[in-house]
């Protein structure tokens, strides 16, 4: 119960013990035999005001006999009557609010949110930050503690690199997973990082030398991880401007990548379980159609296991693929090789042979795994997308498993052009259960039209499950309507003049309150270069500057 609660009920038991005395005392005096002779109204006059002089100076005469206690039961009656009519009669008069309560946050607002150790905070704007730790303060009104997922929306050349990555990277309190657009953040922070005793990884998708290697296979230990690898793959290698038709083809070639993933996992020895043997095995599927009962290689390996477990995962699969017939399993066959022939490519096929990347192992120290994604050409970001599924993955069972529900380490996954990574599935449902266990994502984005378009269904969860957005500028107009709905309305007085000239002129003034987008749409496009727009879950917006690289400590 809060504070105001108690007083609020000490103030009902003085009202009430107080009434009490008076009724009780009212009535005892009033049926005495000394006011018989007295008129009513100036009985009733003399003994109120003799009950409330007793209370004033504090000689209390409280009578049990039955009529004055009814006396005092109907001076309470009276006012709990009272009390009941208030509360439910009570009109919501909220003055000077009563068409919008949004205005712009101040200090206050943000102070209970700041960590006392600075290098502990995650950087917003010049003058508002956010504690990185999961116990901060609670109290009657309030609970502090905020999840410390953030998105971040700015157009080109808005600053998302310089005002809101690098800042955050030089804070060096946490693990990080960045992505690194060019290799640019390698190249300026690499050092820094290297000097504070950081361990490094690079994932190079751009030149892919001199890079750490990735093998998904690493982090496969179920059925069910490999049917999300699978459907991850199939997602992130498919045509995004497809509209609906029939998905049978995806099915098979699903299919038939469960029956190979799980064969490799089974029946070869860790090294070779890779990639590039997916494709090797898929070219052993291929049939000769003019033959009549045709055994492909494939086939024989799959009746081999078949006769050591009838009832083995890998032979249902493939059994299910079996199932399209010959003709159709060419063109099925013909698909999913054009699918993983970046796999054939030698770079490629060399960056997943084998794994060193170690995903696992970044909440256990302090790590940064730079992810260098070219800019021009997303070919081969699918890899990104896979890689960013398993290490959620990875992290959660740790985290759960190993460190009973937390990470010793925080980890900060900053997914810079967060539109050309590719879709990671069920994003909006993982992003809301990392947080309790020491892991936060960053998103940023260009415009808000990039997250409706790569999560059309579930673009505002993911926004609804960040307590932090962050806004830096831009020319799309969807975005610009999002915030000005997001920031809300306050409540304004429009000024009226009235002038009568002539003989018997007159001047009027008068004042009426009218409510306004906190920004419009046209505002929030008309934002300044240095300006962002910062809204917290729970707290007014902060209109604010952006936060100054150069006075950083780093």
């Amino acid at each position: 119960m809060r504070k105001s609660q108690y007083a609020l009920w000490a103030v009902h038991v003085v009202v009430v013990s107080t009434l009490l005395y008076i009724g009780n005392r009212t009535f005892f005096l009033f049926l005495s035999p000394q006011y018989e002779a007295v008129p009513f109204l100036e009985k009733v006059t003399t003994v109120f005001l003799q009950a409330v002089e007793e209370i004033s100076n504090f000689t209390f005469h409280f009578s049990f006999d039955m009529k004055p206690l009814i006396g005092g039961g109907v001076f309470v009656l009276s006012y709990g009557l009272f009390v009941l009519y208030k509360t439910f009669d009570e009109k919501k008069i909220r003055p000077g609010e009563e068409y919008g309560s949004a205005k712009w946050g101040k200090y206050r607002d943000i102070k209970a949110f700041l960590d006392k150790k600075k290098d502990f905070n995650i950087l917003l704007t010049k003058t508002e930050s956010l504690s990185l730790s999961g116990r901060m303060k609670i109290t009657g009104k309030d609970n502090f503690n905020r999840n410390k997922n953030v998105v971040v929306v700015g157009g080109a050349g808005s600053g998302k690199t310089r005002f809101y990555v690098k800042p955050n990277l030089m804070q060096m309190h946490s693990s990080y997973v960045v992505s690194d657009s060019k290799g640019l953040l390698l190249m300026e922070t690499g050092k820094m990082f290297e000097e504070a005793g950081y361990k490094i990884k690079v994932f190079d998708l751009i030149n892919r030398r001199d890079t750490h290697h990735y093998n998904p296979f690493k982090y496969i230990k179920t059925e069910d991880d490999i049917l999300k690898i699978v459907n991850n793959l199939i997602k992130n290698t498919s045509n995004p401007d497809k509209k609906g038709g029939d998905d049978f083809w995806e099915k098979a070639e699903t299919a038939l990548l469960m029956a190979i993933f799980s064969y490799l996992i089974q029946e070869v020895v860790e090294e070779d379980r890779t990639l590039g043997n997916v494709i090797e095995l898929v070219r052993l599927a291929d049939i000769e159609e003019d033959v009549p009962g045709f055994v492909s290689p494939l086939d024989v390996l799959f009746n081999e296991l078949e006769e050591k477990d009838p009832t083995n995962f890998a032979v249902a699969q493939y059994k299910i693929f079996k199932l399209s017939g010959d003709k159709t399993t060419k063109s099925i066959l013909v698909s999913l090789g054009v699918r993983l022939s970046p796999f054939d490519i030698p770079s490629i096929k060399d960056l997943v042979s084998k794994d060193t990347l170690e995903l696992d192992t970044v909440g256990d120290e302090k790590t940064i795994l730079y992810i260098l994604l070219p800019d021009t050409d997303t070919s081969f970001n699918f890899l990104a997308s896979m890689m960013y599924q398993q290490l959620f993955d990875m992290l959660v069972y740790k985290a759960d498993n190993v460190y009973k529900g937390r990470l010793p380490c925080h980890v900060r996954c900053i997914l810079d052009e967060f539109a050309n990574i590719g879709q990671i599935p069920d994003f909006e449902k993982v992003i809301s259960v990392i947080r309790s266990r020491e892991i936060s994502t960053n998103v940023i984005l260009q415009n808000i039209s990039q997250l409706k378009t790569l999560y059309k269904d579930t673009w505002e969860t993911i926004i609804g499950t960040s307590d932090v957005f962050l806004y830096l500028g831009g020319m799309e107009q969807s975005t610009h309507e999002y915030i000005s709905k997001l920031l809300g309305k306050e409540t304004i007085e429009q000024r009226n003049i009235s002038v009568t000239k002539g003989a018997n002129g007159s001047f009027n003034e008068s004042f009426q309150k009218l409510g306004r987008n906190l920004m419009d749409p046209d505002e929030v496009a008309s934002l300044k270069g240095q300006q962002c727009i910062l809204k917290i879950r729970g707290v007014h917006p902060f209109l604010s500057e952006k936060y100054d690289i150069v006075k950083h400590k780093n």
